[in-house]
Protein backbone atom coordinates (compact mmCIF):
# COMPACT_ATOMS: atom_id res chain seq x y z
CA UNK A 1 0.00 0.00 0.00
CA UNK A 2 2.93 2.52 1.06
CA UNK A 3 4.64 1.62 -2.70
CA UNK A 4 1.58 2.02 -4.22
CA UNK A 5 0.73 5.38 -2.53
CA UNK A 6 4.76 6.46 -3.30
CA UNK A 7 4.94 5.63 -6.73
CA UNK A 8 1.47 7.53 -7.15
CA UNK A 9 2.75 10.63 -5.95
CA UNK A 10 5.66 10.58 -7.84
CA UNK A 11 4.32 12.42 -11.14
CA UNK A 12 3.55 15.58 -8.68
CA UNK A 13 6.56 15.65 -7.07
CA UNK A 14 8.01 16.27 -11.12
CA UNK A 15 5.58 18.45 -11.70
CA UNK A 16 6.39 20.55 -8.57
CA UNK A 17 10.20 20.08 -9.43
CA UNK A 18 9.73 21.21 -12.91
CA UNK A 19 7.80 24.53 -11.45
CA UNK A 20 10.69 25.56 -9.42
CA UNK A 21 13.30 24.83 -12.06
CA UNK A 22 10.95 27.08 -14.34
CA UNK A 23 11.09 29.25 -11.66
CA UNK A 24 14.54 29.58 -10.34
CA UNK A 25 15.95 29.42 -14.59
CA UNK A 26 13.40 31.60 -16.69
CA UNK A 27 12.54 33.99 -13.62
CA UNK A 28 8.90 33.62 -14.19
CA UNK A 29 7.08 31.89 -10.92
CA UNK A 30 3.16 33.00 -10.62
CA UNK A 31 2.70 35.52 -8.39
CA UNK A 32 1.55 39.51 -7.57
CA UNK A 33 4.97 41.97 -7.11
CA UNK A 34 2.86 45.09 -7.26
CA UNK A 35 4.44 48.13 -9.23
CA UNK A 36 8.18 47.17 -8.35
CA UNK A 37 10.26 44.23 -8.96
CA UNK A 38 13.49 43.24 -7.11
CA UNK A 39 16.88 41.91 -8.12
CA UNK A 40 19.10 40.80 -5.86
CA UNK A 41 22.50 39.07 -7.00
CA UNK A 42 23.34 35.48 -5.19
CA UNK A 43 19.76 35.28 -3.07
CA UNK A 44 20.04 31.82 -2.03
CA UNK A 45 16.24 31.43 -3.33
CA UNK A 46 15.21 28.60 -5.22
CA UNK A 47 11.88 30.28 -6.11
CA UNK A 48 12.57 33.53 -8.03
CA UNK A 49 8.94 35.68 -8.61
CA UNK A 50 10.30 39.48 -8.57
CA UNK A 51 8.52 40.25 -4.85
CA UNK A 52 11.04 41.36 -1.92
CA UNK A 53 11.00 38.08 -0.89
CA UNK A 54 11.81 35.72 -4.02
CA UNK A 55 13.92 38.37 -6.09
CA UNK A 56 15.53 37.91 -9.15
CA UNK A 57 18.88 37.06 -9.57
CA UNK A 58 19.57 38.62 -12.97
CA UNK A 59 18.04 41.62 -14.36
CA UNK A 60 16.88 39.92 -17.51
CA UNK A 61 13.85 37.85 -16.09
CA UNK A 62 12.48 41.19 -14.42
CA UNK A 63 12.89 42.98 -17.89
CA UNK A 64 10.62 39.77 -19.79
CA UNK A 65 8.11 40.20 -16.59
CA UNK A 66 7.92 44.34 -17.21
CA UNK A 67 7.69 43.97 -20.69
CA UNK A 68 4.16 42.56 -20.30
CA UNK A 69 3.00 43.81 -17.42
CA UNK A 70 2.22 47.27 -17.73
CA UNK A 71 1.63 47.68 -13.82
CA UNK A 72 5.44 47.53 -13.27
CA UNK A 73 7.26 50.79 -13.14
CA UNK A 74 9.96 50.10 -11.49
CA UNK A 75 13.03 47.44 -11.33
CA UNK A 76 14.72 47.55 -7.77
CA UNK A 77 18.54 46.29 -7.90
CA UNK A 78 20.60 45.38 -4.86
CA UNK A 79 24.53 45.80 -4.66
CA UNK A 80 26.42 43.36 -6.80
CA UNK A 81 27.68 42.97 -10.26
CA UNK A 82 25.09 42.31 -12.92
CA UNK A 83 25.22 41.81 -16.78
CA UNK A 84 24.06 44.76 -19.16
CA UNK A 85 22.43 44.29 -22.47
CA UNK A 86 19.00 45.93 -20.82
CA UNK A 87 16.68 48.04 -23.31
CA UNK A 88 14.00 49.28 -21.13
CA UNK A 89 10.62 49.99 -21.92
CA UNK A 90 8.64 53.41 -22.33
CA UNK A 91 7.99 54.69 -18.69
CA UNK A 92 10.38 51.98 -16.69
CA UNK A 93 12.83 52.86 -13.97
CA UNK A 94 15.76 50.94 -12.81
CA UNK A 95 17.36 52.02 -9.79
CA UNK A 96 20.05 50.88 -7.51
CA UNK A 97 18.80 50.57 -3.68
CA UNK A 98 21.99 51.48 -2.25
CA UNK A 99 25.47 52.15 -3.65
CA UNK A 100 27.38 49.43 -5.44
CA UNK A 101 25.30 47.90 -8.27
CA UNK A 102 27.47 47.95 -11.26
CA UNK A 103 25.93 46.87 -14.55
CA UNK A 104 28.82 45.50 -17.01
CA UNK A 105 28.43 45.17 -20.94
CA UNK A 106 29.03 41.23 -20.95
CA UNK A 107 31.75 41.40 -23.76
CA UNK A 108 33.70 44.03 -26.15
CA UNK A 109 33.53 42.25 -29.52
CA UNK A 110 31.60 45.94 -31.00
CA UNK A 111 33.35 44.82 -34.74
CA UNK A 112 29.57 44.69 -36.43
CA UNK A 113 29.02 48.34 -34.86
CA UNK A 114 32.36 50.18 -36.17
CA UNK A 115 30.95 50.74 -39.13
CA UNK A 116 27.32 50.84 -38.83
CA UNK A 117 24.58 53.96 -38.31
CA UNK A 118 23.16 54.50 -35.02
CA UNK A 119 19.36 53.61 -36.18
CA UNK A 120 20.89 50.28 -37.74
CA UNK A 121 22.08 48.90 -34.70
CA UNK A 122 19.79 45.83 -33.14
CA UNK A 123 19.06 44.57 -29.85
CA UNK A 124 20.87 46.42 -27.22
CA UNK A 125 23.08 48.35 -30.20
CA UNK A 126 26.46 47.68 -27.69
CA UNK A 127 24.89 49.87 -25.09
CA UNK A 128 24.56 49.22 -21.60
CA UNK A 129 21.03 50.50 -21.24
CA UNK A 130 19.49 51.91 -24.01
CA UNK A 131 16.48 54.25 -23.27
CA UNK A 132 13.29 55.16 -24.66
CA UNK A 133 10.76 57.99 -23.39
CA UNK A 134 10.36 58.35 -20.12
CA UNK A 135 13.02 56.34 -18.40
CA UNK A 136 15.00 56.99 -15.48
CA UNK A 137 18.16 55.50 -13.87
CA UNK A 138 19.32 56.10 -10.98
CA UNK A 139 22.53 55.17 -8.74
CA UNK A 140 24.05 53.01 -11.22
CA UNK A 141 27.90 52.23 -12.80
CA UNK A 142 27.73 51.58 -16.45
CA UNK A 143 30.58 50.08 -18.00
CA UNK A 144 32.16 48.00 -20.82
CA UNK A 145 30.13 48.85 -23.45
CA UNK A 146 30.23 50.12 -26.83
CA UNK A 147 27.75 52.61 -25.16
CA UNK A 148 27.50 53.20 -21.26
CA UNK A 149 23.77 54.55 -22.02
CA UNK A 150 21.87 55.18 -25.15
CA UNK A 151 19.26 57.32 -25.46
CA UNK A 152 17.07 55.74 -28.43
CA UNK A 153 13.44 58.26 -28.09
CA UNK A 154 12.93 61.51 -27.58
CA UNK A 155 11.01 63.23 -24.39
CA UNK A 156 11.14 63.05 -20.43
CA UNK A 157 14.30 60.36 -19.66
CA UNK A 158 16.65 61.27 -16.58
CA UNK A 159 20.06 59.60 -15.69
CA UNK A 160 20.94 60.54 -12.53
CA UNK A 161 23.45 60.02 -9.96
CA UNK A 162 25.17 57.21 -12.02
CA UNK A 163 28.67 56.50 -13.11
CA UNK A 164 29.17 56.06 -16.79
CA UNK A 165 32.64 54.68 -17.12
CA UNK A 166 35.14 52.50 -20.05
CA UNK A 167 32.93 52.32 -22.90
CA UNK A 168 34.18 51.74 -25.84
CA UNK A 169 33.00 54.60 -28.24
CA UNK A 170 30.43 57.39 -26.20
CA UNK A 171 29.86 57.26 -22.23
CA UNK A 172 26.14 58.36 -23.22
CA UNK A 173 24.95 59.12 -26.86
CA UNK A 174 21.42 60.16 -27.98
CA UNK A 175 19.52 59.46 -31.45
CA UNK A 176 18.56 62.60 -33.22
CA UNK A 177 14.84 63.32 -31.99
CA UNK A 178 11.56 64.66 -32.91
CA UNK A 179 10.18 66.24 -29.99
CA UNK A 180 6.65 65.02 -28.84
CA UNK A 181 3.58 67.18 -28.09
CA UNK A 182 4.21 68.63 -25.75
CA UNK A 183 8.09 68.59 -25.64
CA UNK A 184 9.52 67.27 -22.84
CA UNK A 185 13.79 67.54 -22.23
CA UNK A 186 16.01 64.75 -21.50
CA UNK A 187 18.04 65.21 -18.12
CA UNK A 188 21.37 63.97 -17.07
CA UNK A 189 21.75 64.84 -13.68
CA UNK A 190 24.82 64.90 -11.13
CA UNK A 191 26.34 62.08 -13.20
CA UNK A 192 30.36 61.18 -13.95
CA UNK A 193 31.12 60.67 -16.95
CA UNK A 194 34.77 59.01 -17.50
CA UNK A 195 36.97 57.51 -19.69
CA UNK A 196 35.20 56.70 -22.68
CA UNK A 197 37.15 55.98 -25.73
CA UNK A 198 36.09 58.56 -28.21
CA UNK A 199 33.23 61.79 -26.66
CA UNK A 200 32.10 61.32 -22.58
CA UNK A 201 28.68 62.82 -24.01
CA UNK A 202 27.67 63.24 -28.02
CA UNK A 203 24.29 64.74 -27.88
CA UNK A 204 22.18 65.04 -31.26
CA UNK A 205 19.06 67.56 -32.48
CA UNK A 206 16.82 67.45 -28.82
CA UNK A 207 15.94 69.30 -25.84
CA UNK A 208 18.61 68.11 -23.33
CA UNK A 209 19.38 69.26 -19.88
CA UNK A 210 23.21 68.24 -18.20
CA UNK A 211 23.26 69.33 -14.54
CA UNK A 212 25.75 69.25 -11.66
CA UNK A 213 27.75 66.75 -13.75
CA UNK A 214 31.58 65.60 -13.42
CA UNK A 215 33.04 65.02 -17.18
CA UNK A 216 36.52 63.94 -17.18
CA UNK A 217 39.51 61.41 -18.96
CA UNK A 218 37.39 61.33 -21.93
CA UNK A 219 39.46 60.30 -25.43
CA UNK A 220 37.92 62.70 -27.47
CA UNK A 221 35.59 66.35 -26.29
CA UNK A 222 33.79 65.79 -23.23
CA UNK A 223 30.92 67.01 -24.33
CA UNK A 224 29.70 67.19 -28.05
CA UNK A 225 26.97 69.08 -29.25
CA UNK A 226 25.40 68.58 -32.51
CA UNK A 227 23.01 70.99 -34.40
CA UNK A 228 18.99 71.24 -33.79
CA UNK A 229 19.50 70.97 -30.14
CA UNK A 230 17.97 73.26 -27.04
CA UNK A 231 20.68 72.17 -24.31
CA UNK A 232 21.38 73.83 -20.93
CA UNK A 233 24.68 72.83 -19.54
CA UNK A 234 24.96 73.80 -15.77
CA UNK A 235 27.10 73.99 -12.72
CA UNK A 236 29.60 70.91 -14.63
CA UNK A 237 33.24 70.12 -14.54
CA UNK A 238 34.47 69.34 -17.67
CA UNK A 239 38.19 68.73 -17.00
CA UNK A 240 40.77 67.05 -18.39
CA UNK A 241 39.66 65.39 -21.63
CA UNK A 242 41.59 64.32 -24.84
CA UNK A 243 40.09 67.23 -27.20
CA UNK A 244 38.22 70.33 -26.30
CA UNK A 245 36.15 70.24 -22.93
CA UNK A 246 32.58 71.26 -24.91
CA UNK A 247 32.27 71.15 -28.79
CA UNK A 248 29.13 72.43 -30.35
CA UNK A 249 27.95 72.83 -34.06
CA UNK A 250 26.30 75.75 -34.45
CA UNK A 251 23.35 75.39 -36.71
CA UNK A 252 19.62 76.26 -35.30
CA UNK A 253 20.18 75.52 -31.73
CA UNK A 254 20.15 77.40 -28.54
CA UNK A 255 22.96 76.61 -26.51
CA UNK A 256 23.69 77.43 -22.55
CA UNK A 257 26.10 76.76 -20.45
CA UNK A 258 26.23 78.46 -17.16
CA UNK A 259 28.50 78.00 -13.88
CA UNK A 260 30.60 75.65 -15.06
CA UNK A 261 34.36 74.70 -14.73
CA UNK A 262 36.20 74.15 -17.73
CA UNK A 263 39.82 73.39 -16.68
CA UNK A 264 42.71 70.83 -18.40
CA UNK A 265 41.56 70.15 -21.48
CA UNK A 266 44.03 68.69 -23.70
CA UNK A 267 42.82 71.21 -27.15
CA UNK A 268 40.06 73.94 -26.13
CA UNK A 269 38.10 74.82 -22.97
CA UNK A 270 35.21 75.51 -25.74
CA UNK A 271 35.02 74.93 -29.30
CA UNK A 272 32.29 76.50 -31.45
CA UNK A 273 32.24 75.52 -34.87
CA UNK A 274 29.66 77.33 -37.34
CA UNK A 275 27.44 75.77 -40.04
CA UNK A 276 24.39 77.60 -40.35
CA UNK A 277 22.74 80.62 -38.82
CA UNK A 278 19.92 81.20 -36.29
CA UNK A 279 21.87 79.91 -33.59
CA UNK A 280 22.16 81.32 -29.86
CA UNK A 281 24.64 80.84 -27.55
CA UNK A 282 24.84 82.00 -24.10
CA UNK A 283 27.97 81.66 -21.78
CA UNK A 284 27.89 83.03 -18.20
CA UNK A 285 29.67 82.92 -15.12
CA UNK A 286 32.12 79.83 -16.23
CA UNK A 287 36.08 79.32 -15.34
CA UNK A 288 37.42 78.19 -18.33
CA UNK A 289 41.11 78.01 -17.41
CA UNK A 290 44.61 76.31 -17.97
CA UNK A 291 43.42 74.31 -21.35
CA UNK A 292 46.07 73.61 -23.46
CA UNK A 293 45.26 75.36 -26.47
CA UNK A 294 42.52 77.70 -26.76
CA UNK A 295 40.16 78.81 -24.18
CA UNK A 296 37.55 79.57 -26.28
CA UNK A 297 37.76 79.41 -29.86
CA UNK A 298 35.46 79.70 -32.89
CA UNK A 299 36.26 77.50 -36.44
CA UNK A 300 34.03 78.13 -39.33
CA UNK A 301 33.25 74.98 -41.34
CA UNK A 302 34.24 74.41 -44.71
CA UNK A 303 30.79 74.36 -45.69
CA UNK A 304 29.71 77.84 -44.76
CA UNK A 305 31.82 80.89 -46.23
CA UNK A 306 31.08 83.75 -43.43
CA UNK A 307 31.51 83.73 -39.69
CA UNK A 308 28.48 84.93 -37.54
CA UNK A 309 30.23 84.54 -33.98
CA UNK A 310 29.54 87.55 -32.79
CA UNK A 311 25.94 87.84 -33.65
CA UNK A 312 25.69 83.91 -32.11
CA UNK A 313 26.76 84.86 -28.64
CA UNK A 314 23.15 86.55 -27.11
CA UNK A 315 25.37 88.71 -24.49
CA UNK A 316 27.94 90.28 -26.98
CA UNK A 317 31.92 89.25 -27.19
CA UNK A 318 32.83 91.73 -24.53
CA UNK A 319 30.40 90.71 -21.65
CA UNK A 320 31.56 86.91 -22.12
CA UNK A 321 35.21 88.09 -21.82
CA UNK A 322 34.18 90.03 -18.94
CA UNK A 323 31.50 87.39 -17.00
CA UNK A 324 33.54 84.63 -17.59
CA UNK A 325 37.36 83.72 -16.49
CA UNK A 326 38.90 82.74 -19.52
CA UNK A 327 42.79 83.12 -18.74
CA UNK A 328 45.75 80.72 -18.44
CA UNK A 329 44.70 79.04 -21.63
CA UNK A 330 47.87 78.14 -24.09
CA UNK A 331 50.83 76.23 -23.86
CA UNK A 332 51.88 76.70 -27.46
CA UNK A 333 53.47 80.53 -28.57
CA UNK A 334 50.48 82.35 -30.48
CA UNK A 335 47.60 80.80 -28.94
CA UNK A 336 45.58 82.91 -26.94
CA UNK A 337 42.73 82.62 -24.52
CA UNK A 338 40.50 83.96 -27.62
CA UNK A 339 40.32 83.19 -30.92
CA UNK A 340 40.17 85.88 -32.72
CA UNK A 341 37.74 84.33 -34.92
CA UNK A 342 35.16 84.69 -32.26
CA UNK A 343 34.72 88.27 -32.96
CA UNK A 344 33.89 87.94 -36.42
Amino acid sequence: MKKVLFYSLIPIYAALFYLAGKAYFFGFFVGPVGDTLFVKANSGKIIENGSRQYPFTRIEPALERAKHDEEVRVISITPGEYQGKIRLRPGLKLIAERPGVKIKYPYQDFTRYEHSRFMNYDDSAGAVVVMQQDNYLYGLELFNGYFGALIEESGGSRIEDTFIRDNRKYGILNLEQEQPEPAKSNIIYKATVAQSGKQGMYLQKSLMKVLNCKVYYNAEEGIDLHEGMTVIIKNCSVNDNGESGIEADLGNNEIYIENCTVKGNQKQGVTLQSSEENTSVVLRNNVIQYNHHYGLRCVVHSKTEKAYFSRALVDGLDYVLGNNQIQYNGVEEGVKNVASKCKK
